[in-house]
């Protein structure tokens, strides 16, 4: 656009007299072939100014409000992973105006979606992210595997043979293409130093991600290789990698605390925590693999012969007509790395056995004894050892943990591994001090010292749980409650069955039912007294009955079978000489 051009017509219009800006802009519009309100916008861009007054509702809208929030909803909603945007202002208003919100023109729309900062593009932005800062070589390293771009198919008339991944050939969306290469894939693993920016790189023929290949390659860059050009060593303090699978695998967790190193897992969809190694893998596949494609490696070992010999000269800016200086630092990775490692911050790792060890031995669990402690044979003393818990977090008698030793530790410390209200502790411990019979040093000796173990958890919930059944009695006054039985929970006002006879049930028709027989039963026996009872005697002794003997039997009342009981009773009275025979009547 010629500006020169568009400043006369910008100043003509600002003296133009009344009736002549109309032949003003007619001409410019034939001369510049802009419309009217294109060659406006054109002029605003100079600060031209109409010297009409604004209107007073300038800025305002009669646009819904509620409608248009609606919309900006829609549109921040309606985009995929990939930046895509598949819900469209205009698809949008269509879908709201359907349900009932009130749009103006979609021009309207647009412009206040742009004035409120709320186009679909804007929606969709990522969020600003705070600079991360390491403070030393070795304070923290990024890890992350991803594909390579070479994989070697088996066969062929010379045996294996370098190829690339085509885009065309083997279509990320297409399974089938992908299934081709399943067994075939190489793994590029790639780790920086977040503080130089050295970074380290080997690869791996698998199928895909594993816990063995991962564990292997932070060895790998922590220490156990042999090659002089490279400095860089040692354990890190943090180390950042992705949630997955084979990066949170117990095993390697496990091994990594064992190792006092802390794990960080970058949040899902926040990739930037670390962005580092991320970009480092897109220079190894630029700078490095882009390489293979004008001289070929024949195998993964001669791959990582090769990609070690680049990457030492990476780390150490001596690739040939190519600054590899850092861009924060301004230095060589490998150089920088050297003069900030501070004395003693290299930790070096153990040997290959016990690293291999921490990774592949069996979990060892202890049961927490009724002293709170638990024992164990670390590796590095190699004798029982008694651990003592005592006022750690989630400990308490009985249960379960889960032990393994650190294997930089001199003194036999181990990491105790147990559950507080869900969350996963890990505990610190060294072996307990003991004197020369074995006996705690921190124990009380008997007949000085008088020590009350610390409360557990379960103690602490226990005593909680007693002092509420018994209000107002301190932990002495309920133990002897508890011991002599006299108080009463509560005070003794949960009503715990008198509400049960306010209860109103229903009342139920006795059901008829059948008498059982057991082949015991006896027949019921005859009931004697008076004029009959006597008439038995008789008839069983076969003698009369005395006026004695009628006198004592008044007002007896026996069954049939205590009638020779009670003849051997009338028997035993003491009879006169001479009878006198009564009357049976």
């Amino acid at each position: 656009m010629d500006q020169e051009l568009l400043l006369r017509y910008k100043q003509r219009l600002e003296h133009a007299q009344h009736g002549e800006k109309g032949k003003i802009l007619a001409e410019a519009k034939e001369r510049l072939g802009l419309s009217k309100d294109a060659f406006y916008r054109e002029l605003n861009k100079l600060g031209f100014s109409s010297g009409r007054k604004p209107r007073v509702d300038k800025g305002q809208s009669s646009q819904d409000t509620e409608s248009l929030d609606k919309l900006k909803a829609m549109l921040a909603i309606g985009n995929r992973k990939n930046g895509k945007q598949i819900v469209e202002t205009p698809n949008a208003i269509s879908i709201l105006a359907s349900n009932g919100c009130q749009f103006k023109s979609t021009s309207t729309v647009r412009r206040l979606l742009r004035e409120q900062n709320a186009t679909a593009k804007m929606l969709t932005q990522s969020t600003a992210h705070v600079q991360l800062r390491s403070l030393y070589p070795n304070h923290v390293h990024q890890v992350d595997p991803s594909l390579c771009l070479i994989y070697y198919p088996p066969g062929g008339k010379k045996g294996r043979v370098q190829r690339f991944m085509s885009d065309d050939e083997f279509y990320k969306n297409k399974p089938e293409n992908l299934e081709k290469i399943k067994n075939l894939r190489v793994w590029r693993y790639v780790l920086t130093d977040h503080y130089s920016g050295a970074v380290r790189v080997r690869y791996y023929e698998s199928a895909g991600e594993t816990m063995a290949n991962l564990y292997d390659f932070l060895l790998w860059c922590w220490g156990l290789h042999n090659d002089e050009k490279c400095p860089m060593r040692g354990l890190p303090d943090i180390l950042v990698m992705d949630k997955g699978s084979a990066n949170t695998a117990g095993a390697v967790i496990r091994a990594l605390d064992a190792l006092s190193v802390d794990v960080i897992d970058h949040e899902v969809g926040r990739a930037r925590a670390k962005g580092q190694v991320e970009n480092a893998n897109n220079l190894v596949e630029k700078l490095f693999e882009s390489r293979l494609m004008f001289e070929p490696v024949n195998s993964v070992a001669e791959l990582n012969e090769r990609v070690i010999a680049w990457q030492n000269a990476y780390n150490a800016d001596q690739i040939p007509s190519y600054s590899a200086k850092h861009s924060r630092h301004g230095k060589g990775r490998y150089e920088f790395w050297m003069t900030r490692i501070a004395h003693g911050k290299v930790r070096d790792l153990p040997s290959e056995d016990i690293c291999r060890w921490l990774l592949t031995h069996k979990e060892e669990t202890r049961t927490v004894k009724p002293d709170l402690s638990i024992t164990f044979v670390h590796p590095a003393l190699k004798r029982s050892q008694k651990y003592v818990l005592d006022g750690l977090v989630g400990i308490y008698k009985g249960l379960k943990v889960l032990v393994l030793p650190m294997a930089l530790s001199e003194r036999g410390e181990i990491l105790v591994y147990c559950k507080y209200q869900g969350e996963q502790q890990i505990h610190t411990v060294a072996p307990t001090a003991v004197d020369e019979a074995g006996f705690d040093l921190n124990g009380a000796v008997i007949g000085e010292q008088m020590k009350a173990p610390k409360d557990t958890l379960v103690d602490t919930a226990r005593k909680q749980a007693e002092r509420t059944a018994y209000p107002g009695l301190n932990d002495d006054e309920i133990t002897k409650a508890k011991r002599n039985k006299k108080a009463v929970p509560f005070g003794g006002a949960l009503d715990a069955h008198s509400h049960l006879d306010g209860i109103q049930t229903p009342d139920y028709l006795r059901l008829k039912g059948e008498s059982v027989t057991t082949g015991l039963e006896t027949t019921s026996l005859k009931q004697l007294s008076g004029l009959a009872l006597r008439k038995a005697i008789v008839a069983h002794r076969g003698t009369p009955i005395t006026a004695d003997e009628k006198h004592h039997l008044e007002g007896r009342t026996i069954s049939e079978d205590q009638l020779p009981a009670l003849i051997q009773e009338l028997d035993n009275l003491v009879q006169p000489h001479h009878l006198k025979v009564v009357n049976l009547r």
